[in-house]
């Protein structure tokens, strides 16, 4: 795909507004920012050094994790609204009515943490956020810019507040224990609204501040050439207002995750409901179009976390093992196409009793098979003669996609259009993991950015290639296509330096390391640990290829820089991805930005680097 030929896609306007010049940018997530004002968490209006960083060592682009509220959680991606921000995040030196010497305060005590202790920092910062609102509320009903803003988030802005009114009142419980307030009903909300005018109205207030700020760090950052980059998870928290009060939105009986694999045996299970897509169709997607109207007058580009999940998404009964789940949508097994298979009644009932088939989700008469039953304990014990019967409707089994292409591609592309055509914001995929042969091709189709990560990009041959004896093989970045967004190392991964650590703790990992060693042209002995000419190669060599955004780790940017290492590269992971750890979504920078941006020499060196590269 061409880079120009973005321009014709549903995504042109966009891709137009943005340009199609290749870009560097940095990702980091928000609470890691330090800065010599902030309170102990990074903050809305530190973003505005970060984009003076941008600009000076020639990046065009800030990718932040999500930053919706997650209440008193931690992770990111445990959001209690689609639509409300993180309250959190408030610079609080913006804020009238709290002092200065109180921010000082909170600052002291967080300062020296290595890490960001979210609740106590949270609670800190609400407690002195209340006061400011009790010594503004009264003169609120006359603000007309507060006024405004109450107006144009009604659809979602005392769902929100009454839902977190209420999370107070339970002490943080999930909604699913409030016999209270089993649903947030139009006529709840009202009600709830004027028996607490003034816990309904700090959370609105709260809004207006974030609403306030980062409209402000948006302007500020494309007024110096810096685009703002969201992220806009697939997925929402089963504890959250928007399925509180829109179940008929969500399927709550089921939840999302993945198939077994080679690293999870059992698979994974998240939690998170799915979405009843006809339903929301049935209201004209209403709330996925105000979602990304909302989102639009804070970020230029967004990501879609979990794109995979647009075209199928792993259904798994809710508390059972991810091993039962099914795709959804998928081509289902009747009961006609089974006798067809000379498979019987009896067979059938047995088949089901053993779990191998599994009744498929509202599909009355039809079946889902199992994951990979043909090896387990079950499958094996089978007569001889089913088994070879069964591998007649082999095609249907799961984890063989073939037959599920076309409609997992006209399902994904619907969607991904609707999405596309009710945004002004650029969307770019996160297609990582097991990535069905329809999904890029619609990207492509769409003018939508797919993710290549260096160190697992590799061409995977068909099956059918397999057969005729193709080999996987490992895609440079000069060789990316164009329309993506490369990186070495993300979120959920160990930085560079760590990564070449890892590969070093086991034969297999050394052997790995051998392997990428000579991929990248290195000579003489292999080096234990990444030194900071060696993380400045493997930038380089990103930077150099074809995507048209490349974006780093602020951790692997600042290890090009010997004073800025870690003396352990594990302690600068984000996060480890099925582990529950207070090392998780806790991770601070180490050097303030204000040293950062004042480091002219290192932002020099930095500066060529980019331009080198024609970015």
């Amino acid at each position: 795909m061409t880079i120009e030929s973005v321009l014709s896609t549903v995504n042109g306007p966009k891709w137009q507004r943005i340009g199609l010049d290749r870009k560097a940018g940095v990702m980091v997530p928000l609470w890691s920012l330090r800065t010599r004002r902030n309170a102990g968490i990074g903050e809305v209006l530190d973003l505005e050094l970060l984009v003076d960083w941008c600009a000076a060592t020639g990046q065009k682009l800030i990718q932040l994790l999500p930053v919706n509220d997650t209440a008193y959680d931690a992770p990111p991606y445990c959001s209690c609204s689609a639509f409300a921000l993180n309250p959190v995040y408030l610079s609080l030196r913006d804020i009238p009515g709290i002092d200065p010497r109180e921010v000082d305060h909170i600052r002291r005590e967080f300062e020296r943490q290595d890490r960001i202790v979210y609740y106590k920092i949270r609670g800190e910062k609400m407690r002195l956020l209340w006061g400011a609102y009790q010594r503004a509320k009264e003169s609120l009903g006359h603000d007309q810019s507060f006024i405004q803003f109450c107006r144009d988030t009604a659809f979602w802005l005392d769902v929100y507040a009454v839902f977190m009114v209420m999370k107070d009142k339970h002490e943080q419980k999930s909604w699913k224990s409030w016999t209270d307030a089993p649903r947030g009903t139009p006529q709840f909300i009202a009600e709830t609204a004027q028996r607490y005018p003034d816990e309904v109205g700090f959370y609105r207030y709260l809004q207006w501040h974030c609403d306030r700020q980062w409209r402000r760090v948006r302007k500020y950052a494309n007024d110096r050439g810096v685009l703002i980059k969201g992220d806009i998870p697939y997925l929402l928290n089963n504890d959250a207002a928007d399925v509180w009060a829109w179940p008929e939105y969500f399927h709550l009986d089921l939840a999302a995750g993945c198939p077994p694999d080679f690293y999870n045996a059992e698979g994974q299970y998240w939690s998170f409901p799915t979405y009843r897509w006809g339903d929301m169709e049935k209201e004209g997607n209403h709330w996925w179009i105000e979602r990304l109207r909302h989102a639009e007058k804070y970020f230029d580009i967004f990501r879609i976390d979990h794109v995979l999940g647009f075209f199928r998404i792993w259904s798994i009964p809710a508390g059972e093992s991810a091993v039962y789940g099914q795709y959804v949508p998928a081509s289902r097994v009747t009961q006609d196409i089974l006798r067809q298979h000379h498979i019987s009644e009896e067979e059938e009932r047995d088949l089901r009793d053993r779990r191998i088939l599994l009744p498929a989700y509202q599909e009355n008469g039809a079946y889902a098979f199992r994951w990979e039953f043909v090896k387990d304990a079950a499958g094996q014990s089978l007569p001889e003669d089913l088994k070879q019967r069964l591998q007649g409707l082999e095609r249907y089994f799961p984890e063989n996609d073939e037959i599920q292409n076309d409609l997992w591609k006209e399902h994904g592309a619907k969607l991904l259009s609707l999405l596309s055509r009710n945004t002004d914001m650029l969307i770019c995929a996160e297609d990582l993991g097991t990535v069905p042969p329809c999904v890029r091709p619609a990207l492509e189709d769409l003018g939508i950015t797919k993710l290549l990560v260096d160190r697992w990009t590799k061409y995977a041959p068909t099956k059918a290639e397999k057969e005729r004896g193709f080999q996987e093989y490992w895609i440079e970045p000069w060789e990316y296509d164009p329309i993506s967004v490369s990186s070495p190392s993300n979120h959920d991964m160990p930085t560079l330096r760590g990564w070449w650590l890892e590969l070093g703790a086991t034969e297999a990992g050394r052997k790995d390391r051998w392997e990428q060693f000579n991929r990248f042209g290195w000579h003489g002995d292999m080096p234990e640990e990444l030194k900071a000419g060696n993380v400045r190669f493997l930038l380089k060599r990103n930077l150099d290829g074809e995507s048209i955004f490349v974006i780093f780790l602020i951790q692997d940017i600042l290890d090009t820089n010997p004073a800025w290492q870690n003396d352990n590269p594990n302690d600068d992971r984000i996060n480890l991805p099925g582990t529950y750890s207070d090392t998780n979504w806790s991770w601070r920078m180490r050097v303030p930005l204000e040293d950062l941006c004042g480091d002219r020499e290192f932002n020099r060196k930095y500066r060529e680097m980019v331009k080198d590269s024609g970015r």
